[in-house]
């Protein structure tokens, strides 16, 4: 049974081998998209190989960072653009355009029915749950940076291997970690089970969702789906963006407001993008107040069923220090995953509290590892809180900097 107060406390504040692919001595490309049209910096935009089946995703600043071998062809893919193959062959100073994808607005009295919106959903949810018992394997890449106010106070990034499958992770092993954290963010409480959030928000079954019915029969009865528009209509990779809105709420269970992005010709769930404000265990807290929950999910179509690609989470909340005073925390999680397949990984634990525990204990802070391995390229601004947490000695063991 799903504990959601542990689950909600976890998203307020969350917190061997090498990664092999980013031990390995390939050359470091640079670049940035951005839109044909108005060449502003295009966010979340897929970086991948599909041979070598690795890759990373933009930051806010459309930059990305990544090591590849000599003039790797790679694919960049972002639901709201046409994707493109472009060969890496300056090593810095890649400027990629991505042209805008055809957006369908027009009001389609049949396929835009209320009628058709629930039964995409219902669909994609039934085609999730056929690939429930199929495994895939892949490596990964954690990120949280948390702030107090206008304060940075902690920072919480590891690399993992895990077993998916459209339920969310099974079993997964973190293979390197560090964690940094300032004196300031010491009255605040943290919680290391980071491997409920992976399966209870970033999975492809809706109907697993902790934000829905636990019946799908009963889902009318909670939501009212809309189709807002299509992209890429007429075509393979047509795309239905449902509004998803409730109208009856449930005691003691949080509710969703957004988008379920789903291909009407396969019913594959390949986005979730919205925000769930009654965070209802959060009324019991004094000191925490107006919490706030945003997520943007991106799922990648593989052989053996969807599987998470890559995500960001923000989290925040009001936190009372006293009743006349109150700072604004906020909690920034990104999550990448890449070399997916279908060949288990060894060395994976089952996925429940007392195991996350046991791992971040025994991952000992190894400096040299992260000065060469950038997953996802830095902001300036994240480039220099690293630094400064750095100089401070702030970064180590998760247990060692409680």
């Amino acid at each position: 049974m799903k504990n959601k107060l542990l689950l909600i406390l976890l998203l307020a504040v969350l917190s061997s081998n090498s990664n092999v692919l980013f031990s390995q001595d390939y050359p470091v490309y640079k670049g940035r998209i951005i839109d044909h049209t108005t060449k502003e910096s295009i966010i979340g935009a897929a970086i991948y190989s599909d041979s070598l089946k690795i890759g990373t995703v933009t930051n806010e600043n459309g930059e990305f960072i990544i090591k590849f071998p000599k003039k790797t062809t790679v694919s960049i893919r972002h639901l709201s653009y046409q994707p493109v193959n472009f060969v890496l062959e300056k090593t810095d100073g890649n400027t990629i355009e991505m042209i805008p994808a055809v957006v369908n607005l027009q009001d389609v009295t049949v396929t835009t029915s209320k009628n058709y919106a629930l039964q995409l959903v219902k669909n994609a949810n039934n085609n999730a749950a056929e690939d429930s018992g199929k495994n895939i394997f892949s490596k990964g890449f954690y990120q949280k940076v948390a702030k107090f106010g206008k304060d940075n106070t902690v920072i919480h990034e590891f690399f993992f291997d895990a077993a998916w499958n459209s339920y969310g992770i099974k079993k997964w092993n973190i293979t390197q970690a560090r964690y940094a954290k300032k004196d300031t963010s010491a009255k605040l409480f943290e919680f290391t089970n980071i491997s409920t959030l992976i399966s209870y928000y970033l999975i492809g079954d809706i109907s697993h969702l902790d934000i829905m019915p636990n019946s799908l029969n009963d889902i009318g009865k909670y939501y009212k789906f809309t189709i807002s528009s299509f992209l890429n209509i007429n075509t393979d990779e047509e795309i239905a963006i449902v509004n998803c809105k409730p109208i009856h709420k449930v005691k003691n269970k949080v509710f969703f407001n957004g988008n379920l992005y789903i291909k009407t010709n396969t019913y594959k769930l390949v986005k979730i993008q919205g925000s769930i404000n009654d965070i209802i265990p959060f009324q019991f807290f004094s000191h925490f107040r107006n919490p706030d929950l945003n997520i943007d999910v991106v799922f990648k179509d593989e052989p053996a069923g969807i599987i998470l690609d890559h995500a960001n989470i923000i989290f925040s909340m009001d936190f009372w220090d006293s009743p006349f005073k109150k700072n604004r925390v906020t909690e920034d999680i990104k999550i990448l995953l890449y070399n997916y397949g279908l060949k288990p990984i060894s060395g994976l634990k089952d996925v429940y509290v007392k195991n996350d525990t046991k791992l971040l204990k025994t991952i000992q802070y190894d400096p040299e590892f992260w000065k060469n391995n950038e997953v996802v390229k830095r902001t300036p601004i994240e480039k220099n809180v690293i630094e400064t947490f750095e100089k401070k000695k702030y970064f180590g063991n998760y247990f060692d900097k409680k």
